[in-house]
């Protein structure tokens, strides 16, 4: 983000070090968040917040999905009692990948303990029950973690409110893992077709200016692109 007192203002600051650690400083910082159809390769919306925004906050304003069949994929940054509440809340969907710290059941799952599907009530730390009722959140809601193994023998778990084993079952969460990936392939592609096109970020910001910044990260990301063979895509 370019150095000026509004954006500072606007966005927010994080500090930064060079890798002797040897220089310290800070810079304006953006967090961008983004829906996006892993299916058909289509963003639904993004999102350009401040730089110590929550990116599960961020995740939960995004439009909400229009089918009921539709499915949430989240990466392992996302899960939390919170999330999970306020997604079985709203009856949806959801997939998120977890990690050793996220939920003891995840933890244990991870190193091997205990079937490779479980269903679990789970309950807010006593720390956060006050900020759940103040939302109005369910106290207790009924999870499935589900534990699948990759290639490289390693195990990924994953929460689901996909809670019957036979309609879902565990072996089906290894291509809804790998389908995760979609959202790392999009941002990749947008960057470096945007820079190959001409429409890298810094001409994007040179604006200075917070609202035109937002409408210029807003018009670029939602420029149509077309896949290829290889999995890129350009825009038409």
């Amino acid at each position: 983000m370019p150095d000026t007192a509004e954006l500072t203002e606007e966005f927010g600051q994080i500090s930064c070090r060079s890798e002797q650690n040897d220089v310290k400083g800070s810079h304006n910082y953006a967090l961008a968040s983004v829906m996006y159809d892993v299916l058909n390769r289509v963003l639904v919306t993004s999102v350009l917040s401040k730089a110590r925004a929550y990116e599960v906050d961020l995740a939960i304003g995004h439009f909400s999905p229009r089918s009921e069949n539709d499915l949430l994929l989240y990466d392992r940054n996302y899960p939390s009692y919170f999330h999970l509440a306020n997604r079985s809340k709203v009856n949806k969907k959801f997939v998120m990948r977890c990690s050793a710290a996220s939920f003891n059941q995840a933890r244990d799952m991870l190193q091997g303990k205990g079937l490779d599907s479980q269903i679990v009530t789970l309950k807010p730390h006593h720390s956060k029950l006050s900020e759940v009722k103040a939302n109005d959140l369910p106290e207790q809601i009924t999870v499935r973690f589900v534990r699948v193994q990759l290639e490289t023998g390693e195990y990924e778990v994953l929460v689901t409110s996909l809670l019957d084993e036979i309609q879902f079952p565990t072996e089906d969460f290894l291509d809804i893992y790998h389908m995760r990936w979609g959202i790392e392939g999009f941002y990749a592609i947008y960057y470096r077709s945007q820079v190959l096109l001409g429409n890298a970020l810094p001409r994007s910001f040179a604006s200075r200016k917070t609202k035109k910044i937002a409408q210029s990260q807003k018009t670029s990301m939602k420029q149509p692109c077309r896949s290829k063979a290889s999995g890129q895509c350009v825009p038409k």
